[in-house]
């Protein structure tokens, strides 16, 4: 879908921009080295930061970038623009594909500048702003703004594309670090996952998947701080903190709503009283049946559609959901068949090291050990108190609830009627799962008494390389061919 390998003058400002990101990150792991554990959350917030911006002003000012970016760059651009609701010609022409990674320096100076006369003096294109979509356009809110403020500050459309891109990172950065201060224990697990070259990356490109991922994992994170701390009473504001993380996460993927099921892991000896906690429950429930309703609402009132049409000429969702209906056993070994390949380890390199169109990361065995190391090593005395039975159990009900509605959704939306395999599911779908699988399946009694700092630090630094190495062979090196 994109060209590499083009001749092209060397850019000096890819070069400088790589360089740095090297320095920055380099000075920033130097200046915590000796309280790498303590001050984690300022480390990763800065590392986000640094590789954040170096992915999103490196990457090519086009879409096809990452999957359906076309599509997520224009309902950003319709929120930020619903005040006076007209999108402007290059925005429909990026929308429209007509715009591809290419790393010709004389074909991409003449794409900025094509873009940027259809920007300023294009026709102004009416858009509809549908009540529907509302809620999903909530994920979209940090791009608009960025998209907003560019465009007030009479920024080229190359300088508009990239701030939107820049303010997604910005609210994944925040969200991890906050994330992380609220946890007594286990922070490296969280740290590895959130430096994961897929998080980056996406968090750097339009679309919502950082935003799903970012504050699934600040609520779960919550929840676990607070079955880590001994002593700890939860008070109505820590109940609003976790229900808003969720409602606004889920936001765009309602499909994810069994995570709330999560909840429940707070035992009943963390409140006051037996009615505060039976006021959580209830409001466990009922915000889970807000977010299931924006899920399953319009297929009730419109029916199951037509279905997705980038899944070939034969989807048909609601042949689809009468196929299902009538073959339940059938459906059931497609399901079976699909999961046993869609969660084996061997494919999971898509889920930890993949940027998108752009390549995936070499590193995914060492990707693979660095998770792991975190997983069984980061223990202490505090992770004790989620190290049961039915934690471990509880968690996987939720995890494989979700991965089995997320694979039906796609089977009805994106699968040829009665095909014995599930289209379209991708690895990335996994990532907010793949937090609590890390924390509470995998968590053994384990209390490491050793000083830790030297791990963490190995693993931050092996992290940043692995981010800078993919930036450059995916796309960096072909700018300066």
């Amino acid at each position: 879908m994109y060209k590499k390998g083009m001749t092209s003058v060397i850019p000096n400002r890819y070069v400088f921009i790589k360089m740095a990101a090297v320095l920055s990150g380099f000075f920033w792991i130097l200046v915590h080295l000796k309280k790498m554990k303590q001050n984690i959350a300022q480390v990763v917030c800065g590392i986000i930061l640094i590789m954040g911006l170096c992915y999103a002003i490196t990457l090519p000012i086009a879409t096809q970038v990452t999957t359906d970016d076309e599509v997520h760059y224009r309902k950003a651009v319709c929120l930020s623009h619903i005040f006076d609701g007209y999108v402007t010609e290059a925005d429909e022409y990026m929308y429209m594909k007509n715009v591809l990674p290419d790393y010709s320096q004389s074909n991409l100076m003449s794409t900025n500048t094509k873009l940027n006369e259809l920007h300023t003096n294009g026709v102004s294109i009416k858009i509809d702003i549908v009540p529907s979509e509302i809620y999903i356009a909530i994920s979209y809110i940090p791009s608009a703004i960025g998209l907003l403020v560019g465009r007030g500050l009479g920024m080229t459309f190359a300088q508009i594309f990239v701030l939107g891109r820049i303010m997604n990172v910005f609210v994944y950065a925040i969200l991890i670090y906050f994330a992380l201060k609220h946890l007594k224990s286990g922070k490296l697990i969280l740290s590895v996952i959130a430096l994961l070259p897929t998080n980056i990356f996406m968090a750097a490109s339009y679309g919502y998947d950082a935003w799903l991922t970012a504050f699934t994992i600040f609520s779960i994170a919550y929840i676990i701080s607070i079955i880590q701390s001994e002593k700890c009473i939860v008070k109505r504001k820590d109940v609003v903190i976790i229900m808003a993380g969720f409602l606004l996460g889920l936001a765009p993927k309602a499909v994810y709503f069994p995570l709330m099921g999560l909840c429940f892991l707070i035992p009943a000896k963390k409140f006051k009283n037996k009615n505060a906690y039976r006021n959580f429950i209830i409001c466990t429930v009922v915000c889970a049946i807000v977010v299931l309703s924006t899920f399953m609402l319009p297929f009730l009132v419109q029916g199951p559609g037509s279905g997705d049409m980038r899944g070939g000429a034969d989807v048909n969702s609601t042949e689809q959901v009468s196929f299902i209906l009538e073959n339940p056993i059938a459906y059931t070994k497609i399901l079976l068949n699909h999961m046993k390949s869609y969660l084996s380890v061997e494919n999971q390199s898509k889920l930890i090291g993949s940027m998108m169109y752009m390549g995936d990361s070499r590193h995914f065995v060492l990707l693979f050990l660095i998770l792991t190391a975190a997983v069984f090593c980061d223990r202490n005395r505090e992770d004790n108190f989620a190290n049961t039975v039915i934690s471990r159990i509880w968690t996987l009900v939720v995890v494989l609830s979700t991965v089995v509605l997320i694979s039906t959704a796609l089977y009805v939306s994106f699968t040829a009627v009665g095909s014995d395999v599930i289209s379209g599911c991708q690895q990335r779908y996994l990532m907010p799962l793949l937090y609590p699988v890390c924390y509470f399946v995998f968590n053994i009694k384990i209390e490491n008494k050793s000083n830790i700092n030297i791990l963490y630090t190995l693993e931050i630094v092996l992290l940043f390389f692995i981010l800078i190495s993919g930036a450059e062979e995916q796309w960096i090196n072909f700018y300066v061919k």
